[in-house]
């Protein structure tokens, strides 16, 4: 087994489930093979052995997850050390590569442009310790449930936006990962709010957090605000029943109270009367004193 400083040629594997993309670079940046490989063990060993004529080559993954294990298992035969990338690294990574597209040819790219720059920092599988890598599917585990929480949310606020404006969804709905356009829609969450903000508002706040993106995304803003006149967030849209805010009135009348067993129509209840001296208090303490008196 190869030593991580040994490594030369890096090759970035965004694994999948059928086929990996993977992009292989030699230790000065230079693309040496950039396409999809199929999830199966000749393939593997073939793009091993292509990056093995060009030096020492190392493997870069970013999940240890159970689609990645033949990848893992086929590189520790031959050899090759193992690099894992953790999700959070790789999305900070992400963003200081050009483009905004999330596509597997730049995600590979990005992975083994990593493992190249940062071959300190990234962690270094022991592919012979299954204890290590069992650790590393559970926090992967981890990874893919928050993903998962990421990509429904972001359902959710897309379809929050085209039932209000369709075209501000189409302007915003895939840049719904960028920091600057939550920070806008957080702030300005409507149409109206929107307008009410004008341009320079509107770039400000996208560019405290994504300055690159402020001036294109303002107007493709602005633009999709001209596009739609009618207010759809104003509310005309009330659901049978429910009540606007401010407006006291009940939205049915209240019905009328069913009468409950023993109720004399709102007539008060005839005090209890004792026998003629008699006290209740007595009448009880008979009873408990001679139980078969009332028999």
């Amino acid at each position: 087994m190869a030593t991580p400083e040994e490594v030369a040629v890096w090759i970035g594997l965004d694994v999948g489930k059928t086929d990996h993309h993977t992009c292989v670079l030699n230790d000065d940046g230079d693309t040496l093979i950039d396409r999809p490989v199929t999830n199966d063990q000749t393939d593997l060993e073939r793009l091993i052995d292509t990056a093995a004529g060009h030096g020492q080559p190392g493997l870069a993954i970013d999940q240890p997850g159970s689609i990645a294990q033949l990848a893992i298992a086929v590189a520790a035969a031959r050899g090759v050390p193992v690099a894992y990338i953790p999700g959070l690294v790789m999305r900070r990574a992400a963003d200081l590569y050009p483009g905004e597209a999330k596509t597997d040819r730049r995600d590979a790219h990005v992975i083994a442009d990593t493992a190249r720059t940062r071959r300190g920092q990234i962690h270094w599988l022991d592919t012979q310790s299954d204890e290590l890598l069992d650790q590393l599917r559970v926090l992967n585990g981890f990874d893919i449930d928050l993903a998962a929480d990421v990509v429904r949310l972001s359902n959710r606020l897309r379809d929050a936006l085209t039932s209000i404006s369709p075209a501000l969804e189409r302007a915003l709905g895939d840049r719904l990962h960028q920091p600057g356009i939550r920070d806008l829609l957080a702030k300005h969450p409507t149409p109206t709010a929107l307008h009410s903000a004008g341009r320079a508002r509107i770039k400000r706040t996208i560019s405290k957090r994504s300055p690159r993106l402020a001036d294109k995304v303002t107007t493709t803003v602005m633009a999709a605000l001209d596009a739609q006149t009618p207010d759809v967030a104003r509310g005309s849209h009330v659901r049978p029943g429910h009540r606007r805010p401010g407006n006291r009135s009940r939205p049915h009348p209240r019905p009328p109270r069913r009468p409950r067993q023993g109720d004399r129509g709102g007539l008060p209840r005839p005090p209890f009367r004792a026998a003629a001296g008699h006290h209740v208090g007595d009448r009880a303490t008979d009873r408990i004193a001679d139980p078969g008196r009332d028999r």
